[in-house]
């Protein structure tokens, strides 16, 4: 509410929030056929000043609950409806990390950043997928601004005499001290009650001049109510300026709309007030944070795998193979399931994809080292290659069928602590049905190729007799340097 609200006023708006909720709760019990709905208790609270307020409605276990927290708020929001008087009204889910859409402006002038934040606000607003924008900017109480007029300062006064008198006038002057005893009383003077009701009374006010003339104020200064302003937050020794906004639907991607103010309303913003610079906060910067630190762990992951398995075969291409092909591939899987599932991409499903690459490469040692064995053994390489393939095929699905059956039961689950394991589960899950596929089909048919280039290639540099398919196989080339050893 306006910054000076009385706490009864502000009582009764929330108490018409909680009456909204209550409705809604009334409705949803008739549909659920119980007496308890979806929520299961409400917590009205006012404060820390006696303008602000918020209702908890604390809901009964995701499990059990035809609606997610995001479809309840809407349904509180539209049953509430429109409530002018109230300066910053948000209906959202509680979350320790900020708004899914929370932009920060920074600048050193307050009417740019200002102008800026309005406009910004505006943009957003008129982003369908957006609700309830607002910003941190605070306006303060009424305030009676007093400037002083031209003939004031031609006739000697300054701001400081004439606001003297005012708070005179209206506060009080100590007029004379009394002693009673051993007590001393102090008199006061000033305008009484119903002097001093209106801004009339103010502009009527005499001011006394050093000449002992009075003249009314309004013909000294100009009046001119305001709203004062509470805080002002600096960062970094720049002001700042925070617009937030709630997600009208779970379904829409808070990185995507980021991603669109970024591109299509900050350029131009940037562009009339170049005073100004974006920062974007909120739940955006705690996954900034975790991208981050994956910039540094992501290579060093991938390229130990690389390694490890250059060295285990003492092949680069096939790790190549096995590594950069594979991965990408398996993806499909994990956006089909996210994509069945209704689950939004997140941190989590990355992490997830990262323990994905492990399950890849372990089922890909299996297959392409029973190749190699079956190579050294003297099998012809593409007798080789499918008995690796139906050889290794129980192994391998076995692997993928139980780890996905052991994910199942979480990847449904309901409950609010699994919701947010989900992700990561179905980017195991799906990506190692894809994967399975991909490494007892795509797979051979990468090193059967990969081999046509090999023997290829050596035919056309060495302008000679075409090698055989077994001659090129690192596997081979290893088996003769041993023998070459041993003689």
């Amino acid at each position: 509410m306006p910054s000076g609200t009385r706490e009864g006023i502000t009582n009764d708006r929330l108490l018409r929030i909680e009456e909204a909720v209550l409705s809604v709760n009334d409705r949803l019990k008739k549909e659920r056929g119980d007496e308890i709905g979806e929520v299961l208790k409400i917590e009205r609270k006012i404060g820390p000043n006696t303008n602000e307020g918020k209702v908890n409605a604390i809901l009964i276990p995701s499990e059990s609950r035809n609606y997610s927290s995001l479809e309840l708020a809407n349904f509180f929001r539209d049953e509430l409806g429109p409530m002018p008087e109230a300066e910053k009204l948000t209906f959202g889910q509680a979350s320790a990390f900020g708004k899914p859409v929370s932009v920060t402006l920074l600048g050193d002038n307050s009417k740019e950043i200002n102008a800026a934040k309005n406009e910004l606000k505006e943009a957003m607003k008129a982003i369908p997928e957006l609700k309830d924008v607002v910003e941190s900017v605070e306006s303060g109480r009424k305030e009676i601004h007093i400037d002083l007029s031209d003939k004031a300062y031609s006739m000697g006064f300054t701001e400081a005499q004439i606001l003297n008198q005012v708070r005179a006038g209206y506060f009080g002057y100590e007029a004379q001290r009394l002693q009673r005893g051993r007590d001393e009383v102090k008199i006061w003077v000033r305008y009484s009650e119903d002097q001093r009701k209106s801004l009339k009374d103010l502009e009527d006010m005499r001011i006394k001049t050093p000449a002992g003339l009075e003249i009314p104020l309004k013909e000294l200064a100009k009046l001119e109510i305001r709203r004062g302003v509470v805080d002002i937050d600096h960062l970094d020794g720049q002001r700042q300026v925070t617009i937030e906004s709630e997600l009208r639907d779970k379904n829409v991607s808070a990185p995507l709309i980021i991603a669109q103010i970024k591109e299509e309303i900050m350029p131009a913003l940037l562009a009339k007030y170049p005073g100004v610079s974006p920062l974007f906060e909120g739940q955006n910067r705690e996954a900034l944070k975790t991208q981050k630190s994956a910039k540094f762990a992501l290579p060093f992951v991938l390229i130990s795998i690389l390694a490890i398995i250059t060295f285990t075969f003492r092949s680069f291409a096939q790790a190549v193979i096995i590594l950069l092909l594979l991965v990408p591939f398996s993806l499909i899987g994990v956006a089909w399931g996210h994509y069945i599932h209704g689950q939004q991409m997140s941190i989590l499903s990355f992490l997830g994809v990262v323990a994905l690459i492990g399950i890849i490469v372990n089922d890909s040692l299996v297959l392409v080292d029973k190749m190699n064995t079956s190579l050294k053994s003297g099998v012809p390489f593409k007798e080789a290659v499918f008995q690796s393939g139906y050889m290794r095929f129980r192994a391998i699905f076995l692997t993928s069928a139980t780890t996905i059956a052991g994910l199942a039961p979480l990847i449904m689950e309901r409950s609010f602590q699994a919701q947010f394991l989900i992700p990561m589960a179905i980017s195991v899950a799906y990506g190692i049905g894809i994967a399975t596929v991909l490494t007892l089909i795509i797979l051979p048919v990468f090193l059967s190729v990969w081999n046509d280039i090999k023997r290829q290639s050596l035919w056309i540099w060495n302008a000679g007799e075409r090698p055989s398919a077994e001659d090129v196989e690192p596997a081979i080339r290893e088996l003769k340097s041993e023998n070459d050893d041993l003689d």
